[in-house]
């Protein structure tokens, strides 16, 4: 399984919150505390934390669900996390 995650696009913390256009802090956040009832899930390798892209188009599209059916308007920031999301895929992340 080691080497299933060392062959897997990842990314680490700081590029994270580069592409995504906020502050490492951010991200560590997401990955300490969650966001909308999920964690961020991250690995360590020689000292330094990454996250899966995978991973990371997961917790992206969970923050974009509403928490219950009533809820149709979208979040405030259902809009940041798509153009996040475009700016993963167009950069072939």
């Amino acid at each position: 399984m080691t080497a299933a995650l060392l062959d897997a696009p990842r990314l680490s913390m700081s590029e994270v919150a580069r592409h995504l256009g906020v502050h490492t802090s951010s991200v560590w956040r997401w990955k300490l505390r969650g966001s909308g009832g999920r964690k961020l899930r991250t690995f360590l390798v020689g000292g330094r934390r990454y996250i899966l892209v995978a991973d990371l188009e997961a917790f992206l599209a969970a923050g974009q669900e509403p928490l219950d059916r009533e809820a149709k308007a979208s979040s405030p920031n259902a809009d940041r996390a798509t153009a996040a999301e475009a700016a993963l895929t167009n950069r072939g992340i």
